[in-house]
């Protein structure tokens, strides 16, 4: 069982469990969101990875310029990308690295083995990202919606 079913491999539960505690609730977005928040603490009520921080958006006065908030939603999808690839990708090759140190990775010489488990990280990975950008767009309509927002009356 342990040599077809990859979910018991100690890497890929690192790897879950990477995800699981340190990106679903991000503190390292908020360091480098603040970086473009201004020099304003308004970054520090985002706690999530997400592709957009709606507490910014919700915090502006007044409607957006539409070359405003294209400046500033690109700036947060930046800000999301680098924690995506500077911390998170970097922290899954460690981990591999580690797991292949102490032989937990598949044998390279069997590369059918090779190539199923990769694709297990991958489908992992994908699921992940897949996550986030649904998360995302879940709270970009949620704001999108929200009436008090603009001051809309029912």
């Amino acid at each position: 069982m342990e040599r077809n079913l990859y979910v018991i491999n100690p890497c890929l539960a690192a790897m879950l469990d990477i995800w699981y505690t340190k990106y679903r609730y991000d503190s390292l977005l908020i360091n480098i969101m603040n970086r473009w928040c201004y020099g304003t603490k308004k970054c520090l009520l985002h706690r999530k990875l997400r592709l957009l921080n709606t507490t910014i958006l919700k915090e502006h006065e007044g409607p957006f310029d539409l070359g405003e908030f294209k400046y500033v939603t690109s700036k947060q999808i930046m800000a999301c990308k680098s924690v995506l690839m500077d911390q998170y990708y970097n922290e899954v090759i460690d981990t591999f690295l580690q797991g292949n140190k102490r032989g937990k990775l598949p044998d390279p010489s069997k590369p059918k083995k090779m190539r199923s488990f990769y694709n297990s990280v991958a489908v992992l990975m994908t699921y992940h990202l897949q996550t986030l950008c649904l998360k995302s767009l879940y709270d970009y309509i949620s704001y999108m919606m929200d009436t008090k927002v603009y001051g809309c009356r029912n």
